[in-house]
């Protein structure tokens, strides 16, 4: 089997199914197309993945369809580097905004 990113709403939806329909997981990895390890971790790391999942639908900060959680060891540095970002890119565009383009 080839490896396959799963999406939150993915995994959130193979959980429901193996809550809605208790069985081996050899009969779930036939039925949902995913490997036994796969369907282990969900079923083991259940809490933490329906606790992201509510976060994510109380707050609009991050789709919920992307496959990877990409989120800064502390969230103050990536404030800061957001704003230094702006910033440049700001200045970026004053100097290589429509106007210059159109003179050059």
């Amino acid at each position: 089997m080839s490896r396959k990113d799963l999406t939150l709403v993915e995994k959130i939806s193979i959980l429901d199914k193996i809550k809605a329909q208790p069985h081996s997981l050899r009969e779930l990895e036939k039925l949902i197309g995913t490997s036994k390890s796969v369907l282990s971790r969900l079923k083991n790391n259940e809490k933490a993945i329906r606790e992201q999942w509510e976060k994510l639908n109380d707050s609009n900060s991050a789709p919920v369809n992307r496959k990877r959680k990409r989120e800064g060891k502390d969230p103050e540095v990536d404030k800061a580097i957001n704003e230094w970002f702006f910033c440049c890119y700001r200045t970026w565009c004053s100097y290589f905004g429509p106007h210059v383009t159109a003179e050059s």
